[in-house]
């Protein structure tokens, strides 16, 4: 997979390697932002605590953010308003709100430097048909005690401007908060997450380096693939974009976003304009190739320059867009997070807060809005529709219009790749996760599970979950 603008900006950091312990009193599943914040927050317990990474950390989602921190969030909150109610978005608002000032905070208490910068931040559309969904956001976050501004451009149809957000460089900041973990946390990568059971005095958690016992567990990796009764399938859809970059001689201090169904979210970073386009469905059969070039030309376009990187980023949503951010069952010291809608920073790391104070004072103010195991009429029948493009994602093949040669093998479909050498390999047609038919993408040259997200190299080799195994091969011939 590409390298995104922050991975080729940061150094990487080197965790050395060390035997997995049989027992721990936390264990935190997952390497990102939401894993380093809520080691950071649980850094005055006496716990000791465990680390899991199945690659390296800071690799994943976290590295391919457009890393905004913001409450401006396209027009969530009139959708929350609608779908929950007007006092849930207000709760939602006020959290991304303390979100904000949290992360600033441990910045400047740390004197972490990772550039970060106060920008105001635009909502618009770029539509007329549109207009009235910024209007209805501006009336929400108004009432809500916010000051919106005007925004007048004869390339817009509508927008306005809020004050007090931020942007920063997610990889710098991520890797120098690990400087300021307790020294009672241990870091371990390349390492695997296949299950967490229950026992007796707490979870075992199944890996590829051994079995590793603890009494709390938060599972804070993107997608929570072994948490039941999560039901994260069924409750969640993916979403993914295209950023683009190139570099600028000079860069304002505002970020952007639209309503439209034509993504257009823009921020800079030094010398460099970042802009995310061609959000879709996972489930949606267009090709990468397709999406990726309208990408290109809409930022040719837009900025009249050729990008000179890019990357793809995929993102989980939740029916009700809200998170779920949490206990998994009641009473029980079983922890996840995940769904962010894309807003992963200001989310991630108000999970880690949420989680540990769980942990420690066993109370969050936020604990009922983001609560896993919610249940309300709204996100049952959201969910249900919701679940119907899955049906395409398994019936994958007979709509892809990409071309990739397949042949039975004891009559199991497989698909037969070249490598470089000119050797046949045949690989299994289906994601090992929950079977779903996979696609070739012909950008990054992976095989990608329309489904759930997983994804893999073009010999079958895991490079991102949910599914843990990579694809079922059989040898050149």
């Amino acid at each position: 997979m590409k390298k995104s603008l922050w991975e080729e900006t940061s150094s990487k950091r080197n965790i050395p390697e060390k035997t997995l312990p049989k027992k721990t009193d936390i264990c935190i599943i997952g390497g990102g932002i939401t894993g380093l914040s809520t080691a950071y927050f649980l850094k005055e317990t006496s716990q000791n605590i465990v680390l899991l990474e199945k690659g390296h950390i800071l690799e994943g989602v976290t590295a391919k953010t457009t890393a905004k921190i913001n409450f401006l969030q396209a027009d969530i909150y009139h959708k929350i308003a609608r779908q929950s109610g007007i006092l849930k978005a207000k709760k939602y608002y006020q959290s991304q709100k303390d979100a904000i000032s949290l992360l600033v905070h441990t910045i400047q208490q740390n004197q972490i430097q990772c550039d970060l910068e106060e920008v105001s931040s635009i909502l618009f559309a770029k539509e007329a048909k549109n207009v009235e969904k910024v209007k209805k956001e501006e009336a929400l976050l108004q009432k809500f005690g916010e000051k919106t501004k005007p925004i007048k451009s004869d390339k817009i149809a509508y927008g306005y401007s809020v004050s007090n957000t931020y942007t920063f460089h997610p990889l710098k900041y991520c890797n120098q908060l690990l400087n300021h973990l307790s020294d009672a946390t241990s870091i371990y990568e390349n390492t695997l997450v296949y299950q967490v059971s229950k026992i007796d005095h707490g979870y075992r958690i199944f890996t590829n380096h051994g079995n590793l016992d603890a009494s709390t567990v938060v599972v804070s990796c993107h997608y929570p693939f072994f948490i039941f009764p999560m039901l994260t399938p069924l409750k969640t859809y993916l979403k993914r974009d295209y950023v683009y970059t190139c570099e600028i001689k000079e860069t304002p201090s505002w970020t952007a976003i639209n309503v439209d169904s034509d993504l257009h979210s823009i921020r800079f970073y030094k010398n460099h304009l970042i802009y995310a386009t061609k959000e879709h469905l996972l489930t949606d059969l267009s090709t990468e190739e397709n999406a990726f070039l309208h990408g290109k030309k809409s930022f040719q376009k837009l900025f009249g320059k050729k990008p000179t990187d890019s990357w793809i980023n995929q993102d989980v949503y939740s029916h009700d867009h809200l998170p779920f951010i949490g206990r998994v069952r009641k009473n029980e010291n079983l922890f996840v997070a995940t769904a962010y809608n894309a807003w992963g920073m200001t989310n991630g790391t108000l999970a880690g807060k949420i989680i540990a104070d769980l942990i420690l004072k066993n109370e969050s103010p936020y604990e009922s809005i983001f609560d896993p195991t919610r249940k309300s009429i709204p996100l049952l029948m959201s969910s249900i529709i919701g679940s119907v493009p899955y049906i395409k994602g398994y019936l994958s093949p007979l709509f892809s219009k990409e071309v990739v040669t397949k042949i039975n093998i004891n009559n199991v479909p497989h698909f037969v790749i070249l490598d470089k050498d000119g050797h046949k390999h045949f690989i299994q047609t289906k994601c090992p996760h929950m079977k779903c038919s996979l696609l070739w993408n012909k950008v990054d040259e992976t095989w990608d599970c329309p489904c759930h997200g997983s994804r893999f190299s073009r010999d079958g080799k895991l490079l991102m979950g949910p599914s843990k195994e990579n694809i079922e091969k059989d040898e050149a011939t």
